[in-house]
């Protein structure tokens, strides 16, 4: 019995040894430094994900009036997306506008020799086309006012 208790001492000793060890860290196996680094990591960092900048694509379109019965001119100012245009007769191009779904605006006046004048302003949306033509279409709508559009 006394050998039994021998070896549960030692076998003790030993435990306490390794656990105290273990607890100060100083003197600890290499095994027990590797499971420590193990749970000391911590998750790698995502890496970002750039954000790509957005270029619109641009293109030319052409701005054409195919005229009327009554002698008209249109002095008038189209914005499409925001910039300005002032076609110069009955056809015109106009370049580095965004493709795709655009709000325009026309005003102005519309100039008849044969019928008078009138004030003119319409509004809407074109899909806008590389190098399409886009026609612009009036209507007298009361004296002295017209509405106009984009076809």
């Amino acid at each position: 019995m006394s050998s039994d208790n021998k070896n549960n001492s030692l076998i003790l000793q030993i435990i306490s040894s390794v656990i105290i060890a273990l607890l100060a860290g100083a003197t600890a196996p290499w095994w027990w430094q590797e499971i420590k680094s193990f749970f000391a990591r911590k998750p790698p960092e995502p890496t970002p994900i750039p954000t790509p900048t957005y270029t619109p694509q641009k293109t030319l379109i052409n701005i054409a009036y195919a005229g009327d019965n009554f002698g008209c001119v249109l002095p008038i100012a189209i914005n499409i997306s925001g910039q300005y245009f002032y076609p110069q007769g009955n056809f015109s191009t106009i370049n580095n506008i965004d493709l795709g779904q655009q709000r325009y605006q026309i005003t102005g006046q519309i100039r008849c020799q044969t019928i008078g004048n009138c004030q003119v302003y319409g509004e809407g949306v074109i899909n806008v086309i590389p190098n399409n033509t886009y026609y612009v279409i009036w209507q007298n709508t009361s004296i002295g006012q017209c509405t106009a559009r984009l076809q």
